[in-house]
């Protein structure tokens, strides 16, 4: 950068040469001081200190009103995903399965959602999540945004260990004025995963422009939608050996074009209908009255039996099924918003904010059936004097000298294993803001905030007691 002023290590120039370099630095010197001037003063996120212009000592990557509009998101984290630093957090998708169903998350160079501070205008929100700093990024009106900072370095320094992956600072409007209203709606291709909502924000000014007044109302709902009416999601997927290279040797292998390993449709013999079991490398299922006999495998092939039951697997066409099959691929969640904020200049130099918030969401989450499989530590061994085995397993177990046997069992009577989550946010803040002698600016602020979260198992066992 340019400063006007240098040192020079040569002689070789002439007076005439240092006098033109001497005005011209002089001319430098009042353009940039009329530059400054001109250049509004902004608090650039991971500083403390008020600066001019936009530069700081660590990476910020700012995303503008503009182009939040631009990208035409109705939820600031699809946007957000985009960006090489951003690895996803929590999705409609991925908490569609297990935990914190109903929230979206940023998760900042892949170091977790956890490690990733979110800033409302500097300041920190409530934890969506009771007990963590993570905040449901879905509960921010992208209509009130100004612009968003992200921070991916040295923002632990600052902030805190919670910070070590890095900072989104959302920085809100102070001057909405006028209504906006939106309604959306959607269906999948299947003809599931309906979604409908709709967001209202008014904002007016009053007593001459010194105040500002907006409120903003979110309802949203999705519907479910099931991993079984597709067929990338529905199947059980497993890395094995290529068979393209069955015959060749390890030197062969090597640097020949041909992948080592592939993807194929396997099903664990522990994903059976009703219960299963395995003895000497062969695999048994049960009638209805509980007689033993052997399971049908697809195209009669087992594989990794070396491995175990709880390893082995089979082809597509056998008596198993997915249990990716009976997973989500979109959560059921309702969720309200309501957002009011307040600024007011009460003198020149000094402002008054105060900033209102409520959310509340219903969300469920399903991984399928409920299964046990596995040793003893599950509980998952069945006994040759259990009162309840039939005849004819008492008789095998007897002519193989099995004191136990391993089993797994699919509990379909169950139905699929729920967990319902309910949620409720609140959160105030006030906070006055001043500047004095120019350059220097102080704020001081009161924040209140509450996460309240109950969770509720369905259709599930309680291992103490199973």
């Amino acid at each position: 950068m340019l400063k006007g002023k240098g040192r020079f290590s040569k002689v070789s120039f002439s007076v005439m040469a240092a006098m033109a370099i001497g005005a011209s630095a002089h001319a430098q010197d009042v353009q940039n001081e009329e530059d400054r001037a001109a250049v509004e003063k902004i608090a650039v996120t991971g500083s403390r200190i008020a600066g001019i212009g936009v530069e700081s000592a660590s990476p910020v990557t700012i995303i503008s009103a503009g182009e939040i509009r631009a990208s035409g998101v109705t939820n600031i984290t699809q946007l957000l995903n985009k960006l090489p630093s951003m690895a996803p957090g929590i999705t409609a998708a991925s908490g569609a399965v297990w935990g914190n169903t109903g929230i979206t998350t940023q998760n900042l160079r892949g170091q977790g959602a956890k490690r990733t501070l979110t800033l409302i205008n500097g300041r920190r929100h409530v934890g969506s999540i009771p007990g963590e700093s993570t905040v449901d990024m879905s509960t921010i009106p992208v209509a009130l945004i100004k612009r968003i900072e992200i921070l991916t370095g040295g923002a632990s320094s600052i902030y805190g260990a919670d910070a070590v992956a890095g900072v989104v600072n959302i920085i809100t409007l102070d001057d909405y004025e006028g209504t906006e209203v939106s309604i959306n709606g959607g269906i999948s291709d299947r003809n599931d995963g309906e979604n409908y909502g709709f967001n209202l924000t008014h904002g007016l000014n009053f007593d001459d422009s010194r105040g500002n007044l907006v409120f903003h109302i979110t309802y949203d709902e999705n519907k479910e939608a099931l991993a079984g009416n597709r067929g990338f999601a529905s199947r059980e997927l497993s890395w094995i050996d290529n068979p393209a290279e069955a015959d060749l040797s390890a030197a062969e292998k090597k640097d020949n074009g041909i992948p080592d390993r592939i993807v194929a449709e396997r099903y664990r013999l522990l994903s059976n209908y009703d219960a299963a079991t395995m003895h000497n490398g062969v695999p048994y299922t049960f009638n209805a009255d509980g007689s033993i006999r052997a399971t049908k495998l697809g195209n009669g092939k087992l594989y990794k039996v070396d491995r175990g039951f709880g390893q082995a697997e089979t082809d597509a066409g056998g008596e198993h099924y997915s249990q990716n099959a009976r997973q989500l691929v979109q959560a059921p969640v309702e969720k309200f918003v309501f957002n009011t904020t307040v600024n007011y200049q009460l003198a020149d130099n000094l402002d008054w904010f105060t900033d209102l918030k409520f959310t509340k969401s219903e969300a469920k989450s399903s991984p399928g059936y409920h299964a046990v499989y596995g040793g003893s530590a599950y509980n998952s061994r069945i006994y040759r004097d259990n009162a309840f085995i039939a005849d004819s397993f008492g008789d095998f177990m007897d002519q193989n000298d099995l004191a136990s046997i391993e089993f797994a069992k699919t509990f379909k009577g169950f139905g699929n294993v729920r967990t319902q989550y309910e949620r409720e946010l609140y959160q105030i803040v006030t906070a006055l803001e001043g500047t004095f002698l120019d350059d220097y600016s102080w704020e001081a602020y009161v924040q209140y905030g509450k996460s309240k979260s109950d969770n509720v198992s369905l259709n599930d066992t309680y291992q103490g007691r199973w």
